[in-house]
């Protein structure tokens, strides 16, 4: 009798030590925390034009949107004007109005603006993103570009990564070619992305 009841005891304390283990450590049972991560939309180069009748820019950003969202490593925010603590910032005059134009990448006034705004969003992570060359050939209905995309570690202020990508599309005219290229741009970046992301380097650019 002693025995069972050792028995059920020792099992009662097993199952509240796995039980305080996963309520403290939710990873030590593959369920990992997810990182919040600001993102930003896709701006273009000064020198960047958008073919008539469609954006580059917000075309890139829908693919850059979707494309975060699906890997359930980070917990993805997309950047508004409308955030909050940002509109707070803004209607202080602690930020300045054109900090929240894209393109986001870069510097501002001494500082990465996606580390900045980034702060103001709690994230833990940023990317940015700006495609910096566009050219399209009529002779042969295609459109080539490069896209330039950077990582930035919020909490620690500082620039971690970045990637540069160029491709191209054809298509029937140049609003169909310009699409396959962004497709293109997006879908071989994002991914070089998340895994800077996700696995950092050591070191990285301030």
């Amino acid at each position: 009798m002693d025995y069972k009841n050792n028995k059920t005891r020792k099992s009662k304390l097993l199952l509240g030590i796995a039980l305080a283990i996963f309520m403290i450590c939710p990873n030590y049972y593959g369920q990992v925390k997810q990182k919040s991560l600001a993102v930003f939309p896709v701006g273009l180069n000064e020198s960047v034009f958008s073919p008539e009748g469609f954006s580059l820019e917000d075309y890139a950003t829908k693919l850059q949107t979707d494309a975060l969202k699906t890997d359930k490593r980070f917990s993805s925010n997309p950047f508004t004007r409308t955030h909050p603590s940002v509109a707070r910032a803004l209607s202080e005059g602690s930020i300045k109005a054109q900090m929240l134009v894209p393109p986001f990448t870069g510097k501002s006034e001494g500082e990465f603006r996606a580390v900045r705004i980034g702060r103001l969003m709690r994230a833990e992570l940023a990317i940015a993103s700006v495609i910096d060359s566009y050219d399209f050939d009529n002779a042969k209905n295609t459109a080539k570009g490069l896209i330039l995309v950077e990582l930035y570690d919020v909490r620690l202020g500082k620039l971690i990564g970045s990637v540069a990508f160029s491709a191209s599309g054809s298509g029937t005219d140049e609003i169909s070619a310009a699409k396959k290229m962004v497709e293109a741009l997006v879908g071989g970046a994002i991914p070089q992305a998340l895994a800077i992301l996700a696995n950092p380097p050591k070191t990285g650019g301030g």
